[in-house]
């Protein structure tokens, strides 16, 4: 059952983001890096982006979690498998934000 705890956690999170959404930039609270933070335009679409992939990512979490709660018999084993998909998701969300913001708001200037 321990494995359950990261996606649920996540999945909160992601809930949170989605109906609490960040408006304006801000050094506190939202997705944060220099490309994200040029414009409102760009600070918007990041944080809608990572937002729904958070939310997705939150989700393959919490299957992974209980696929393990029924399949794996040791509680550490489980939370294991169910830590390296987290960490894999959390590593990815900031890669393909980066990516869609490069694609949107970069034009062809290298910047």
């Amino acid at each position: 059952m321990v494995a359950l705890v990261p996606g649920a956690v996540l999945l909160i999170i992601a809930l949170l983001v989605r109906r609490f959404p960040p408006r304006h930039p801000s050094h506190w609270y939202g997705y944060r890096s220099t490309r994200s933070m040029r414009s409102t335009e760009a600070w918007q679409a990041a944080n809608s982006f990572s937002g729904k992939l958070l939310l997705w990512g939150s989700l393959l979490v919490l299957n992974t979690g209980v696929t393990c709660a029924m399949l794996v018999s040791d509680d550490k084993s489980g939370l294991l498998i169910v830590s390296i998909v987290a960490a894999l998701v959390l590593v990815a969300i900031p890669i393909a934000t980066e990516l869609r913001l490069k694609d949107l708001f970069d034009n062809g200037n290298g910047g």
